[in-house]
């Protein structure tokens, strides 16, 4: 428990003495990679297992994906076929 409250401690310091970084990380761009992909939209959601509904909104720029599925996509983006590839064989 002593090297977590440490940790924490640290942490805050830093925290307090503006020693930090912050990580953006850029959005996928969805349309652009569902057409790198030649999928229509009704393709990308059914093979992804992603709402078409929300993927509209994510493509329109009405909603932001959240942090779970945001991660989702970018494997998408990086690795297309490992994930179809574990989706099929799920």
């Amino acid at each position: 428990m002593g090297d977590v409250y440490k940790g924490v401690k640290a942490g805050l310091e830093d925290a307090i003495a503006g020693r930090y970084t912050v990580y953006k990380e850029e959005p996928v761009d969805l349309k652009v990679l569902r057409q790198q992909l030649s999928m229509t939209q009704e393709q990308f959601a059914q093979r992804f297992g992603i709402p078409l509904a929300s993927l509209r909104n994510w493509e329109q720029n009405h909603r932001l994906p959240s942090g779970p599925i945001r991660s989702y996509l970018r494997v998408i983006e990086k690795n297309p076929k490992a994930v179809l590839k574990a989706l099929m064989s799920a």
